[in-house]
């Protein structure tokens, strides 16, 4: 495909690390009586990873109230009252996306990078002040997040990109 190849041309090999193309294919059944394929190119922009100990920032938010106030946003809180884990989740996943920035937190706070659950418990992020003003310079449009966890650790990836589609949970207001 000419378009393909204009952007392996286009793109040196040193900077695959941050470059990737994703094709998605998408079909609708015959159920809905429209059966069609659409392919679709996702610019991977960045990609961030963090591990913690879950014991460090639980004695972190004990210590500190100061800790707690400038790192999660009201929102976060609320959740952590059902899930005390959900307070190292959050801020490995605070962590992964200052990294996909490349930036860590030298350019945003913390508190600028919220992360939620939606209705089934599938973690979202939602940015803010400086964290937003980064992922629209960097033309981030969707941050995608895993996170998991062991009884000792935490660990979230991030994957941002610039997709185009709405997601489920927008990642800024406009």
């Amino acid at each position: 495909n000419s378009f393909e190849s204009n952007l392996t041309n286009t793109f040196p090999k040193s900077n695959t690390i941050f470059f990737s193309i994703c094709q998605l294919y998408l079909k609708k059944t015959s159920k809905t009586n429209m059966i069609f394929e659409e392919k679709r190119y996702v610019m991977i922009l960045g990609i961030g990873i963090d591990t913690i100990e879950i014991a460090r920032v639980l004695r972190a938010c004990e210590r500190s109230s100061h800790f707690v106030e400038r790192t999660f946003t009201t929102k976060e809180m609320a959740q952590f009252a059902e899930h005390k884990v959900r307070k190292a989740s959050d801020f490995a996943a605070k962590e992964a996306v200052a990294k996909a920035f490349r930036t860590g937190f030298y350019q945003c706070e913390p508190r600028e990078i919220e992360v939620l659950r939606g209705e089934l418990e599938e973690p979202y992020v939602r940015l803010y002040g400086k964290a937003k003003k980064i992922a629209k310079r960097l033309g981030i449009t969707q941050i995608h997040i895993s996170i998991t966890n062991t009884k000792n650790e935490v660990t979230a990836f991030v994957v941002a990109t610039d997709e185009k589609e709405a997601a489920l949970q927008p990642l800024y207001d406009e």
